[in-house]
C-alpha cells in the first residue's frame, strides 16, 4: 500500500513544481528563485521604467529657460520679447525702434522670430536669423507692405522681395546654418552693444 502512495506522490511533484523562476544572478548564471522574490524583481524593474528622468531644461545666452542656449532675448520698444541669434539681435532692435517712431502699431501677437518648425526647409527662423509680423504668407499690417526703406536701415532684408511682405531676415535666402556669424564674436559683440545701450552717463 505504502508503495502504490509513493508511486502517485512522486509522479505529481513532477507535474506541479514549486512556482518561481530561473533568474540571473550576479555572475551572469541563471539560478532558480522562489515566487515571491520573482515578483520582487519584476517590480524593480518597473518601477525603474515608471521613473523616467528629468529633461534638463534649456537656457538661452542670457540664463532664460526654455530657450536655445545659442539664441537670446531681447526686449523692443513696444515692450514684448524677440528670441534671436545674437548676430541679428541689434538690427531687430533697430527696425522695431524705427517702427515705433513711425508710429506703426504692431500687434505682439502676429510677431514670431526663432521657431524650431513650421516654416519651409532650410528656413532662417530655425536659427533665429528671421522675424515676421504677420499672419500668414505675405499677410501683414498695411504699413509692412511698404516698409522696405525702413527694413534697409535697420541693415536687414525684405521679405517683400520675394512676395513674402512681413518678413524679414538677417541674412539672405535659406539653408544658412554655415554662413551664420560666429557665435563666440557674436555673443561677445551683443554683450558688447547691451552694456552700451543700457549705460547711463
Amino acid at each position: 500500500m505504502k508503495t502504490v502512495a509513493l508511486a502517485v506522490i512522486v509522479p505529481l511533484m513532477a507535474v506541479a513544481p514549486a512556482r518561481g523562476a530561473y533568474m540571473p544572478n550576479n555572475d551572469g548564471k541563471f539560478e532558480w528563485r522562489a515566487d515571491r522574490e520573482v515578483q520582487r524583481h519584476h517590480v524593480r524593474h518597473a518601477e525603474k521604467k515608471l521613473r523616467k528622468p528629468k529633461k534638463k531644461v534649456a537656457v538661452d545666452a542670457n540664463g532664460s529657460p526654455g530657450l536655445p542656449w545659442n539664441m537670446v532675448k531681447v526686449k523692443t520698444v513696444q515692450g514684448f520679447y524677440l528670441t534671436v541669434h545674437p548676430a541679428y539681435a541689434h538690427k531687430f532692435l533697430k527696425l522695431f525702434a524705427i517702427l515705433e517712431e513711425n508710429h506703426v502699431k504692431v500687434p505682439r501677437e502676429i510677431v514670431g522670430c526663432f521657431s524650431r518648425g513650421g516654416h519651409v526647409r532650410g528656413s532662417n527662423h530655425y536659427i533665429g536669423a528671421a522675424c515676421d509680423i504677420q499672419t500668414g504668407w505675405n499677410r501683414t499690417i498695411p504699413a509692412m507692405y511698404h516698409a522696405g526703406k525702413w527694413i534697409r536701415q535697420a541693415g536687414l532684408y525684405d521679405g517683400c522681395d520675394f512676395g513674402d511682405c512681413g518678413h524679414i531676415e538677417g541674412i539672405k535666402g535659406t539653408h544658412n546654418a554655415k554662413r551664420v556669424p560666429n557665435l563666440y564674436a557674436a555673443m561677445a559683440k551683443f554683450k558688447a552693444e547691451e552694456s552700451t545701450a543700457n549705460y547711463q552717463p
